[in-house]
């Protein structure tokens, strides 16, 4: 046989594998072309979904929307080369990429947490942004919730960024949530003073503080006995909305407790 029929024999193997492969890729070109349809509308639903839930801020819906963008495309390959018969290919991509999943999912596990926390926030609303809240000590005005982490301004001028799966993991705070708040102050009588008197001129001073809560009365207890004099609370509510309404309050009532006991000649201890 010489070069020229081995030639001829060639093409026509190739032209027959060819046609053999036609139906197999164009199977695989519409895999691929439906699954990354399903990929567009998936991540645009996703991203409306988190636009209504959120107001606006659509950071957990782009991480998402793009997670199963990335899935959608993914499974389409996998379906495509299976399409070509390129099983064995496929076998070795799929064992690497389970190697590759695990390290990921190991170093990437507490930002997943905090991300599926942070969804949890948006989801569940325990507060929002300009609300009053503790969250893991930190103690302030909610300013942002993001994907990660949720901003927290404090009173003295700085800003907390607490990990949102903190928040489900410990108990938390929302100051804001009734609309009020108490305020209680502690303090002290001497033995020798009358202690029916102390009661009565505290709850005269309490009830006169002008942010007291319409319609709540203040109460007055008794709390231990020591050698050094009688330790009592007195609390009463106030009208919540800014921190600096309840440190108005305790500065109004710690200032008419003391000017009124000094006019009584009641001993503070």
């Amino acid at each position: 046989m010489d070069i020229r029929q081995q030639t001829t024999q060639l093409l026509q193997q190739w032209q027959t594998q060819l046609w053999q492969w036609v139906p197999n890729v164009v199977s695989a070109v519409l895999i691929l072309l439906l699954f990354w349809l399903l990929a567009l509308a998936s991540r645009w639903l996703c991203v409306r979904f988190d636009h209504r839930i959120s107001g606006g801020q659509v950071h957990v819906g782009h991480l998402l929307g793009w997670a199963v963008y990335v899935f959608f495309l993914v499974s389409g390959a996998f379906l495509a080369l299976d399409a070509l018969k390129l099983t064995q290919f496929l076998t070795h991509m799929l064992a690497g990429a389970g190697i590759v999943g695990i390290v990921a999912g190991f170093a990437l596990q507490d930002i997943a947490s905090n991300a599926f926390a942070g969804m949890l926030v948006r989801l569940q609303r325990p507060f929002d942004a300009g609300q009053w809240v503790e969250v893991n000590t930190a103690f302030g005005q909610v300013r942002e919730i993001s994907m990660l982490t949720t901003a927290i301004d404090t009173p003295d001028g700085q800003t907390v960024y607490v990990p949102n799966q903190l928040i489900y993991s410990n108990n938390f705070k929302n100051y804001s949530t009734l609309g009020k708040r108490r305020v209680v102050i502690a303090c002290g009588a001497a033995l020798s003073d009358d202690l029916a008197q102390v009661q009565q001129l505290a709850l005269a001073e309490i009830n006169q503080i002008p942010g007291r809560l319409p319609g709540s009365g203040a109460d007055f207890y008794w709390k231990d006995l020591s050698a050094a004099g009688c330790h009592f609370e007195v609390g009463f509510w106030i009208a919540f909305q800014e921190y600096s309404q309840y440190l108005a309050a305790v500065d109004e009532a710690v200032s008419r407790l003391k000017n009124r006991f000094a006019t009584e000649k009641i001993n503070l201890v």
